[in-house]
């Protein structure tokens, strides 16, 4: 895959810092974003910026089929993530502070199969994420008018690695019935900081956000054949993940414990598929769980998932 990624970002506020360090919209702020000690400012200069990458990245695979219920495979692929530009700073910059890309390369074996006269479908992979120049936060100089005053920006600053395997079965135990399991499990952790960068808030023991250890989901359905009135599907998800860091620096409220959700759903069709019905309900035990969340400048902030939600829905298919 080639990729030639251009990015431009140029900020056009009005808004400015005065001599005393509070909030303003001066008028010149646009004419003056380079400031004298002392002056007003921009906060951030009105001066483009710009991220440009060309990259030629692999993707290799190499299968083999031991016979028509067995396929084993081996991959190899790289990929990368743009620069980014840190567009919300405090104290006010000199210049958008601008991080460049971050780099991955995922090493993958697995395998494919089917058993018992195609009753049963199991699929499994092992694989190592290998990720360098890591966007993370740090902290460095970004007052204006040559003072040192530290904020927090983006910059590629670490290094991580993952570990992890997945298996995923679908079953057919006995007619009209459908079962299907997954499990992945996650070893992610950080390997190392840039020593010349001051990296905020954030050291080799704390997790990766989003990477929970584990994740589970089962889910089950059985087709009632109802005659001349067409058929009747009740069905159940459950879904598991342990702990999870909602934020890079770990915060200890940003930290969601292991949690269940279920979903249940009931389902009628007509033997000619044109009219179906379903009640449905998310997260049925109504439970409360963070799905994302920030910590910074003295502001805790977290968003959660929904609670128990109900649906009705009919739909008319016109085959």
């Amino acid at each position: 895959r080639f990729t030639d990624e251009d990015k431009e970002f140029v900020a056009l506020s009005v808004v400015g810092i005065d001599a005393n360090g509070l909030v303003t919209g001066l008028p010149d702020c646009l004419n003056n974003p380079i400031p004298l000690p002392g002056d007003g400012a921009c906060v951030l200069p009105p001066t483009p910026v710009s991220s440009d990458t060309t990259e030629l990245q692999p993707y290799v695979n190499l299968s083999y089929d031991w016979n028509d219920d067995l396929m084993t495979y081996v991959s190899y692929s790289e990929g990368f993530k743009a620069g980014a530009f840190t567009q919300r700073v405090f104290p006010p910059a000199l210049a958008t502070p601008t991080a460049g890309p971050e780099y991955v390369k995922v090493y993958e074996g697995g395998f494919k199969s089917s058993w018992f006269d195609n009753r049963v479908r199991l699929n499994g992979a092992l694989f190592f994420t290998d990720y360098t120049d890591l966007q993370v936060n740090v902290n460095q100089p970004t007052g204006t008018g040559g003072g040192t005053v530290i904020g927090t920006v983006t910059d590629n600053a670490a290094s991580a690695e993952i570990l992890g395997f997945e298996l995923e079965m679908t079953a057919l135990p006995i007619d009209n019935a459908l079962i299907q399991l997954g499990i992945g499990y996650l070893d992610a952790e950080y390997v190392s900081f840039d020593p010349t960068k001051a990296i905020a808030n954030l050291d080799l023991t704390d997790d990766l956000i989003n990477t929970p250890k584990w994740n589970i989901n089962l889910s089950g359905q059985y087709e009632y054949n109802l005659g001349e009135m067409g058929t009747l599907t009740p069905r159940f998800d459950m879904s598991y993940a342990s702990k999870t860091a909602n934020d890079s620096a770990n915060h200890p409220l940003l930290i969601q414990k292991s949690y269940a959700l279920l979903n249940l759903s009931m389902t009628w069709r007509d033997n000619n598929d044109a009219w179906s019905a379903t009640v449905a309900g998310n997260n049925v035990t109504d439970k409360t769980y963070l799905v994302t969340g920030f910590a910074g400048s003295g502001i805790i902030e977290g968003v959660y998932g929904l609670p128990s939600t109900w649906s009705f829905t009919v739909r008319r298919n016109f085959n």
